[in-house]
């Protein structure tokens, strides 16, 4: 079994949000959450990744589509982000935390230099 590491799961699944259903994105607003939260504690070793590693090999296009994934899908509160966050069952997140993690993590992955705080 093959499993992406988490920056080209992250730029993956940003790339295909516009091809999804809503309730397809909505879980897939989860899997986000779910992955940054996971993987929180390595953001810079994500941006290192992304910087050396999967940016060098994609279209100037996607680049720009990644890189604006926070702000464009994250910068405010719309249904999907509703919609995972009712899926977070009995860990029971609000919206708008699930919102900030997706945000934060994104933007400290594809945008920073360095993701170090």
């Amino acid at each position: 079994m093959r499993i992406a590491n988490p920056g080209s799961f992250l730029a993956h699944k940003v790339l295909i949000h516009n091809k999804r259903t809503r309730s397809k994105f909505a879980k897939d607003v989860l899997y986000i959450h779910d992955t940054l939260e996971i993987f929180g504690a390595r953001l810079e070793d994500l941006n290192r990744e992304w910087r050396t590693e999967v940016k060098p090999r994609i279209h100037p296009n996607a680049v720009r589509k990644i890189q604006r994934a926070a702000t464009d899908l994250f910068g405010e509160l719309n249904d999907p982000i509703r919609e995972a966050a009712q899926m977070t069952g009995a860990r029971k997140l609000s919206p708008e935390a699930v919102r900030e993690r997706c945000n934060f993590g994104l933007a400290r992955i594809f945008n920073s230099a360095s993701a170090t705080l």
